[in-house]
């Protein structure tokens, strides 16, 4: 079976960004694992974040559970294979090493056929930490596509720019390319179950502080979904039936 790999920062980056992709390849019979590099630690000590504290959670550990909970209601709606890997968020300012993160991620990826990491507008930290970390030791060895980042993506000035084949100058200028920008069709059914994916985050969309209804929100992610890659011919096969 053809496996593909979705690196997700965080406990809902798949879901919104992907959700009905996600969906799609699994009844197209590709095996799909969502791995999230910054699913929180859940011994680790002391207060939340400033981010998570505006959720109510009171320690690190509850608010690692938490969400850990959401992803996992997302995750079992979506029927796909997950993967917590237990490093906490840019917000709490904890050391990272690159090579113990790789040590933890790279037995994930032994078995996988493609690669999917964040894309475009990689403006969160997080974000920009995975791919280039995927960047750096995955892309000679897995083909290796990018993803729109869903819902940055729905800003305003970033949907002025997009066009299609918007690519952050860092990107760009690591890969030495511009990508190549594909939209992926999704099926009634599948927007519909990328809908009730979504539903499972609300505490964490109601902390980005998105000023309009679950349903207004909802609707700007379950039609859109995007990958990039380098030329037209780069595109994964998997992904050939979702154009």
């Amino acid at each position: 079976m053809t496996t593909i790999a979705i690196l997700s920062p965080h406990l809902d980056d798949a879901a919104l960004s992907l959700g009905g992709t996600i969906d799609t390849l699994r009844r197209n019979g590709v095996g799909v694992k969502v791995i999230t590099l910054f699913a929180g630690d859940l011994q680790r000590k002391g207060p939340p974040s400033s981010w998570d504290s505006k959720r109510g959670f009171h320690t690190a550990a509850e608010t690692f559970r938490a969400r850990r909970d959401e992803d996992l209601r997302a995750m079992q709606l979506l029927q796909a294979e997950y993967v917590w890997l237990p490093f906490v968020d840019a917000a709490y300012l904890a050391s990272r090493d690159p090579a113990t993160v790789w040590d933890h991620l790279a037995p994930h990826l032994a078995d996988i056929d493609v690669c999917a990491v964040p894309g475009t507008p990689l403006s969160h930290p997080d974000h920009e930490y995975t791919t280039s970390l995927a960047i750096e030791r995955v892309r000679n060895t897995i083909p290796m596509v990018f993803y729109a980042e869903y819902p940055y993506c729905t800003r305003p000035a970033h949907l002025r720019d997009f066009q299609g084949r918007l690519t952050p100058a860092s990107l760009r200028d690591r890969l030495g390319v511009e990508l190549v920008w594909h939209d992926l069709k999704l099926t009634r059914s599948a927007a519909r179950l990328k809908r009730e994916a979504i539903r499972c985050y609300g505490g964490e969309i109601d902390a980005l502080g998105w000023k309009t209804s679950f349903d207004r929100f909802a609707a700007r992610l379950v039609n859109a979904e995007r990958v990039g890659c380098g030329t037209d011919a780069a595109l994964p096969e998997i992904f050939q039936e979702l154009q």
